[in-house]
């Protein structure tokens, strides 16, 4: 699962923000998401771009850490974020659950 802090632009936290970090994460697999928690705070420029991210906590291993900074430094959000958007955003990462889509399959 993938939590998020409550407060103005709750639809644009749910629905670009976690899609775009489960996308960013799922997408490289030293950061994968599944198998750790981790905490993290978000801040985003006019563009919708993470301008800085600070995670706070660990996951246990530095290797994942690093992979999950490198991969959030800098996403592309989608969208700028609503205007009076208060920031950090806080984010949850848990163990378990499906938070990457299983791969497609092509053919028959």
């Amino acid at each position: 699962d993938c939590l998020l802090s409550r407060g103005l632009g709750d639809v644009y936290k749910r629905q670009r923000l976690q899609k775009a970090v489960l996308r960013t994460l799922c997408g490289n697999a030293a950061a994968r998401p599944g198998e750790y928690r981790l905490a993290l705070q978000l801040r985003l420029d006019d563009g919708g771009h993470v301008a800085r991210m600070r995670l706070l906590d660990t996951t246990g291993s530095s290797r994942v850490d690093a992979a999950v900074t490198r991969a959030i430094q800098g996403m592309d959000v989608g969208a700028p974020p609503p205007a009076g958007m208060p920031q950090p955003v806080s984010i949850l990462l848990l163990p378990g659950g499906t938070h990457c889509a299983a791969p497609r399959r092509s053919g028959p």
